[in-house]
């Protein structure tokens, strides 16, 4: 009996701790060779975020699905196309 209390219990506790994570903080550490950029993330459905490449934290609510990165600096641009959303929804 003592063991099914203990299960249940349990399985409530992580039941209520498993909810999603909605904001996710990046910390650049160093922008040194670039006097001024900024990343642009494109979702799918045509909503992006664009923040200035500098150093400190940029805070980035939860996405979904495949993203497309771009990095402007100067008059050039360096895109990344598909990039999965498991690796925006991380902190880092």
């Amino acid at each position: 009996m003592n063991t099914k209390i203990t299960l249940f219990t349990l399985s409530i506790l992580l039941f209520i701790g498993c909810s999603h994570q909605e904001t996710f903080t990046h910390t650049i550490i160093s922008t040194k060779g670039i006097k001024k950029a900024e990343i642009a993330y494109v979702q799918a459905d045509g909503s992006n975020f664009i923040h200035d490449l500098d150093t400190g934290d940029v805070m980035i609510k939860r996405v979904e699905g495949l993203l497309q990165i771009a990095v402007r600096d100067g008059g050039s641009t360096s895109i990344f196309n598909d990039v999965p959303a498991k690796y925006i929804n991380m902190d880092a």
